[in-house]
């Protein structure tokens, strides 16, 4: 009988048969060629793993870095006054009311707060609903005829506002 031993490489396997006849130094190489395959492709197994992890990890930073740049690199433009918060010239009786020159200009979100600090200081509001307004004889020359019978509350104040900015 012929002692066949063959070792192939792309399969990583030896073959051998009438391994009876080996001696056996020869069969305890063979079988630490098998531990160390083994170790090996475990090894590969490990690295294919952290591999992964680093390519995940890559792209957060990634992400977090271009959204970090576009956040960063826009120059922030001062934004320019419009609506509410443009200045307009005020009426006469509006100037009167605020103890201001006449021509004045200023914003209408200066008016709404200059009304409401008025209305605290005056206790203008119904005690019930604190909501609506009771105008005093200043606030109701100010906004006008028109009030009589409405429910003036800070959103319809505007309303009756319109007509002192020019």
């Amino acid at each position: 009988m012929e002692n066949i031993i063959r070792i192939d490489d792309n399969v990583g396997e030896i073959e051998v048969n009438n391994a009876d006849i080996l001696p056996a130094n020869l069969t305890k190489i063979i079988a630490k060629f098998d531990i160390i395959r083994n170790k090996i492709s475990e090894q590969k197994n490990s690295l294919d793993e952290v591999n992964k992890e680093i390519k995940t990890f890559e792209k957060l930073i990634n992400n977090f870095v271009k959204n970090y740049v576009k956040k960063e690199t826009k120059p922030k433009k001062p934004r320019k006054k419009s609506g509410f918060a443009l200045p307009v010239t005020l009426s006469d009786d509006l100037c009167d009311f605020m103890d201001c020159e006449k021509g004045t200009k200023r914003a209408r979100t200066q008016i709404t707060k200059y009304l409401n600090l008025y209305i605290d200081e005056n206790n203008l509001k119904n005690p019930e609903n604190k909501r609506i307004i009771v105008p005093d004889a200043k606030l109701r020359k100010l906004l006008g005829d028109e009030i009589e019978g409405v429910e003036l509350t800070y959103f319809t104040i505007q309303k009756y506002m319109n007509k002192h900015f020019v």
